[in-house]
C-alpha cells in the first residue's frame, strides 16, 4: 500500500497536467453531488407562475419575495414562450433570460445551461490565462483556484445571469486580445468580439460598458481605425441580436432605443442605499453591509484567499499600468479594467455576487506576479497549496447545516406562505406521506388559520449546531399565534429536519400547525364582544365609540376587473387605507374562490354606503363591532398587537392609541373581547381548547374639549 502511494504521488510529481485533470475531476464531481437535489429537479412552471404573479415584482407590497434568480428563470420560460420582452421584467436586458428558459424547455430545468455556460466559461478563462500566462500548466492552476472559488461555482446550481455576463466579458476580451496588426485574422476576431460585448450588455444592465469601450478603442487603434469602425458596427448587431423577436412584433428602432433608455434609467433612479465600504468590507471581512439596514451579515461565499487575491490583484493593476518595461498593452488594460470596476463598485448599491465579474481578473493577474517572482522555484509549493486551500474550501461550503433551511421554513410559516413551504421545504417523503397536492396543502392550512382568526405568527427556534456528516436533526421551535380578536397563544413543538440529496428539508408533522391537529379537523371561534370605553367631550357628544358597523371582504375571484381601481377607491374612502395597500391583501396570499378580510369602517355608515359597498361584484359585508369618530382623527388609534400591512380590521384587544386622547386614555378605554377558541374533530367534538376567556368592557372617558 506505501509502495503504491508513493508511485501515485511519482507519478504525479511528473505528470502535472494530469493531477490539474484529476483535480478538475474532483471539484466537478464534488459539486454535481452536492447539488444533485437541484441539477436534476424539474422545473415546475405552474408554480413559479403563481410566485411571479405574487411577489413583488407584481404586488409592490407583498412580501412573498422572489429572488433574481426564480425570476430570472420564469421570465425566461415566458420569453421562449413568444412573451414581449418589453413587457416582462423590461428593466433587465434579456440574453440570460432567454439561454435559461431555452434550457427549460429542451431539459426541463433551468440548471443545464447555468451548468455549461459554466464549464464554456472556465475553458474561455483558461485560454485567457495562457495567453498572458504563456505557461499552460500555470493557466490550469488559475483556472482550477476559479472553479474551486463558492462565488463562481455556485452560480453553476442557480439561475443568476451573472455567469453568463463573465462568460461574453472573458470571450469579449480573448478575442481582441487576439487581435494583432496585419494579421488577416483580426477582422473575423474583431467581429466576433464586438458581437460578444453587445451579447455582454444584453446580458445584464451594462454599467461596466464605457469604461469597456474606452479600453477597447484604445486598443484597437494601437491596430488599425479601419477595424475600430468594423467593431463598433459588431457591437451593434451583438446589442440588437436578442431583439430580433422583439423587432417582429412590430416594434421599432426608436421603440428599441426608448427600451434601452428605460433600462438605464430604472437602475439609475434605483433607492437602494449605497454604501462605498461594501466592496472592501465583503472582500477582506467576510461582511456585508445589507443594502436597507447597513447591518453586516455573513457572506456565505467568502473564502481565506479573497484579502489575499484582491490585494495582489490590486498591486498587480498599478504595477501593470505604472511598468511598461514589463507589461505590454493588454496587461494594461486588465489594470485599468480592474481599478475601473473597483471605483464604480464603491459607488453603486453592492451585492457580493457582483464580484464574480472581478474576480477572474484579479486571480490572472496576481498569477503574473507570482510568475515574475519565483514561480519556477516554487512551482510545487504552489500546486500544494491551490490544490489544499481549493479541496478544504470546496469541502466545507458543500457541507452545509440546516440554518438557512431553517431561515426559509420560519420565513414562510409565519407569514401563511404553506404553498411555498410545500414546494421549497418539505421532504420528498414527507409529500408521499401528505398525498396532497400543493394547493390542497395550501387550502388546508390557510382555511384553517382563517377559522382560528390567526393574523400573524413568530415563529422562534434557536440555531443548532450539527456536525459535517449529520444527515437528520431534530430543532425545538416556539410558535405564538397572534388572533384578530382573542389574543395570543403559545405552542412548544420540534421540527424534524432530513437532508436529502444534500439539501436540508422538513418532515412535516400536522402537530406544526396546530397541537393535535389532523387533516379533516376545524377551528371554531366564538367571540362575545367587550367594547373599548367611548371618549365624550363635556356637552356629551361622542368623539369615537365602539359600535356594529361592517367588516368588509372581497373574493379575488369574483372582482371585476373593469371596475376594481373604482372599488379600491371607495374601500379607501371608508378604511383609510389606500387602495394599493388593500388590493395586496387580497391577492398576496388568499384563496381565489375564499373571502380576503380587508377593513371595518371608520365612521358610520349609511344604508346608500353599505349599497354602494356592496355593489362591487365579490364583496361582501359582515356584522362586527368596530371603532368609528366624528370630528376627531381616526389615526388616533391602531392596531399595536400584530403587523398589519394591508388590511384595517378593529377589535378591541388589538388596536390601542397611539395619539391624542386615544393615547392618554387608553388603560381606562381599553377593553377586550371574550369568547373561545376550539379544535374539533369532523364530528364537532371538542379535541383541544385553545382559547377560553371573558369579555371586559373598557370605560368610557369624558373630555374637556
Amino acid at each position: 500500500m506505501r509502495l503504491m502511494i508513493k508511485r501515485i504521488v511519482l507519478f504525479f510529481q511528473n505528470n502535472e497536467y494530469a493531477l490539474l485533470l484529476v483535480l478538475f475531476g474532483i471539484q466537478l464531481a464534488l459539486l454535481v453531488f452536492a447539488q444533485r437535489g437541484v441539477l436534476f429537479k424539474s422545473y415546475d412552471a405552474s408554480y413559479w407562475k403563481d410566485r411571479f404573479e405574487h411577489s413583488q415584482w407584481q404586488l409592490p407590497l407583498s412580501e412573498r419575495i422572489l429572488g433574481d434568480d426564480g425570476l430570472f428563470e420564469y421570465v425566461g420560460y415566458t420569453l421562449v414562450h413568444g412573451a414581449d420582452p418589453s413587457l416582462v421584467n423590461a428593466e433587465t436586458p434579456p440574453v440570460g433570460k432567454y439561454l435559461l428558459g431555452t434550457s427549460i424547455i429542451m431539459f426541463s430545468t433551468p440548471l443545464v445551461y447555468t451548468f455549461f455556460i459554466g464549464i464554456m466559461t472556465l475553458v474561455v478563462f483558461f485560454f485567457l490565462c495562457r495567453k498572458f500566462l504563456k505557461n499552460t500548466l500555470l493557466a490550469g492552476l488559475c483556472t482550477l483556484l476559479l472553479f474551486m472559488d463558492p462565488l463562481f461555482f455556485t452560480q453553476l446550481s442557480s439561475g443568476w445571469v451573472d455567469s453568463t455576463q463573465l462568460f461574453f466579458l472573458l470571450l469579449h476580451f480573448l478575442l481582441l486580445f487576439a487581435v494583432i496588426k496585419k494579421e488577416k485574422s483580426s477582422f473575423i476576431f474583431v467581429v466576433l468580439s464586438g458581437i460578444c460585448l453587445g451579447l455582454f450588455a444584453q446580458s445584464k444592465t451594462p454599467i461596466l460598458l464605457p469604461i469597456i469601450l474606452v479600453l477597447d478603442g484604445v486598443y484597437l487603434l494601437k491596430v488599425s481605425w479601419r477595424l475600430l469602425v468594423v467593431f463598433v458596427i459588431s457591437l451593434f448587431l451583438g446589442i440588437l441580436f436578442p431583439y430580433i423577436y422583439y423587432f417582429s412584433l412590430h416594434h421599432s428602432l426608436l421603440d428599441f432605443i426608448k427600451l434601452q433608455k428605460y433600462i438605464l434609467s430604472f437602475y439609475l433612479k434605483s433607492r437602494l442605499s449605497v454604501h462605498r465600504e461594501a466592496l472592501w468590507v465583503t472582500v477582506f471581512l467576510g461582511k456585508f453591509p445589507d443594502i436597507s439596514s447597513g447591518l453586516l451579515t455573513k457572506v456565505n461565499e467568502w473564502i481565506i484567499t479573497w484579502p489575499f487575491i484582491f490585494a495582489v490583484g490590486m498591486y498587480a493593476s498599478i504595477w501593470a499600468i505604472v511598468s511598461k518595461k514589463y507589461s505590454d498593452l493588454s496587461q494594461q488594460i486588465l489594470g485599468v479594467f480592474i481599478l475601473s470596476v473597483v471605483v464604480i463598485f464603491s459607488f453603486i448599491p453592492f451585492y457580493p455576487r457582483y464580484l464574480l465579474i472581478l474576480l477572474p481578473f484579479l486571480y490572472l493577474l496576481s498569477f503574473l506576479v507570482l510568475q515574475h517572482i519565483s514561480y519556477q522555484r516554487s512551482r510545487q509549493t504552489l500546486i500544494a497549496v491551490v490544490i489544499f486551500l481549493g479541496l478544504v474550501q470546496a469541502f466545507i461550503f458543500f457541507q452545509t447545516g440546516p440554518q438557512a433551511a431553517l431561515v426559509a421554513f420560519s420565513y414562510n410559516f409565519s407569514h401563511g406562505y404553506f404553498q411555498d413551504i410545500y414546494q421549497e421545504n418539505l421532504s420528498s417523503s414527507s409529500k408521499l406521506a401528505l398525498g396532497f397536492t400543493r394547493d390542497n396543502f395550501f387550502r388546508v392550512t390557510h382555511i384553517s388559520f382563517a377559522q382560528g382568526e390567526i393574523r400573524s405568527i413568530k415563529f422562534s427556534y434557536k440555531p443548532t449546531a450539527v456536525s459535517l456528516f449529520t444527515n437528520e436533526t431534530v430543532v425545538p421551535v416556539s410558535v405564538t399565534y397572534f388572533t384578530r380578536d382573542l389574543g395570543m397563544f403559545t405552542q412548544n413543538k420540534k421540527l424534524r429536519m432530513v437532508k436529502e440529496n444534500g439539501i436540508w428539508k422538513t418532515v412535516w408533522d400536522w402537530s406544526l400547525l396546530f397541537d393535535k391537529f389532523v387533516p379533516g379537523d376545524s377551528l371554531a371561534t366564538t367571540i362575545v364582544p367587550g367594547v373599548r370605553g367611548s371618549i365624550l367631550d363635556k356637552s356629551g357628544n361622542v368623539l369615537a365609540r365602539d359600535e356594529e358597523g361592517v367588516l368588509a371582504s372581497v373574493v379575488p375571484a369574483k372582482i371585476d376587473s373593469s371596475r376594481e381601481q373604482e372599488m379600491l377607491k371607495t374601500f379607501a374612502k371608508f378604511s383609510g387605507i389606500k387602495g394599493v395597500y388593500l388590493q395586496n391583501a387580497y391577492l398576496e396570499n388568499a384563496l381565489p374562490f375564499e373571502s380576503a378580510l380587508l377593513f371595518t369602517n371608520i365612521f358610520e355608515l349609511t344604508q346608500d354606503d353599505k349599497f354602494l359597498l356592496s355593489s362591487f361584484p365579490g364583496v361582501y359585508l359582515y356584522p362586527m363591532y368596530t371603532r368609528v369618530y366624528s370630528d376627531y382623527p381616526a389615526t388616533s388609534i391602531r392596531n399595536t398587537k400584530y403587523s398589519e400591512c394591508c388590511s384595517r380590521i378593529y377589535s378591541s384587544w388589538s388596536y390601542h392609541g397611539i395619539l391624542g386622547l386615544e393615547r392618554q386614555y387608553d388603560k381606562i378605554l381599553s377593553g377586550y373581547d371574550g369568547g373561545s377558541l376550539l379544535l374539533q374533530d369532523k364530528e364537532g367534538n371538542v379535541v383541544q381548547t385553545i382559547i377560553q376567556k371573558n369579555a371586559k368592557n373598557g370605560q368610557d372617558v369624558t373630555v374637556s374639549l
